[in-house]
């Protein structure tokens, strides 16, 4: 009996992080739950190269099923969408490191377009044309910055991907 207490209480505690993942993806505000709804995305994308080749993909699905078999909003979100949740989760470590990384790059973007657009107005203001081209200088620096950032994002998306795949032919 204690045994069968032990396993509910552990369903249900998985079944708290994952709906804890998915509420913030699908109802957070702001760019981290945006992050997140990206990241769920593209290891539902990878999920979908391997679906019917992955006799683990098939387990996750079985397990989830169990998991949010009697949760109230087991509704709220296709089963893909828990399956995903949960390799999120079963892999949290690994991801929450690349989240974060994600995260940052994506305040920096927001920081230096902010800088692009204030730089922009400072050439409409430029009083010479040094001052206006040393202005397209550092716009074309900011810029390369920026694209950098996002480069790595892609990269990082990528590698998400990619460990997914893994994870699932394992």
């Amino acid at each position: 009996m204690l045994a069968m207490t032990a396993h509910s209480e552990n369903k249900w505690r998985v079944w708290k992080e994952l709906s804890d993942i998915l509420g913030e993806a699908y109802y957070g505000d702001g760019i981290e739950s945006t992050n997140l709804y990206c990241i769920l995305g593209d290891i539902e994308s990878a999920m979908k190269k391997v679906e019917g080749k992955s006799e683990r993909l098939r387990q996750l699905y079985e397990e989830v099923r169990a998991i949010i078999k009697d949760a109230p909003d087991a509704h709220l979100f296709s089963e893909r969408a828990w399956v995903a949740s949960y390799i999120f989760y079963l892999n949290r470590n690994k991801f929450k490191a690349m989240r974060e990384q994600i995260n940052r790059n994506t305040s920096k973007i927001i920081s230096l377009a902010d800088d692009i657009e204030f730089l922009y107005n400072e050439e409409d203001l430029a009083e010479d044309q040094e001052d206006a081209e040393s202005i397209r200088k550092e716009i074309s620096n900011v810029s390369s910055k920026m694209c950098n950032l996002k480069r790595e994002n892609n990269n990082i998306i990528s590698e998400i991907k990619n460990f997914t795949i893994k994870f699932l032919a394992e």
